[in-house]
């Protein structure tokens, strides 16, 4: 996120632009949250406090232990 103006930038502007464009009349809501630390993420989502990480390592173990699924990220 561009701290001057509070706009995303780089991939994650890109690929929410792409999955809105994919949806035709349907409504895709993203409720982004910055976190400075890889593990504050994990935990956030083992807390089911956020439903995705963007771009997640692709440990397949880890998603298999946790019970989450690993996509493609494009």
């Amino acid at each position: 996120m561009d701290e001057e103006t509070g706009k995303l930038t780089g991939m994650l502007s890109e690929y929410v632009s792409y999955a809105k464009d994919c949806l035709g009349n349907q409504t895709l809501e993203f409720d982004i949250q910055d976190y400075d630390d890889y593990e504050e993420m994990i935990q956030a989502l083992l807390n089911r406090e956020i439903d995705m990480i963007f771009y997640v390592g692709r440990n397949p173990f880890f998603a298999e232990e946790n019970g989450y699924a690993l996509t493609n990220t494009a």
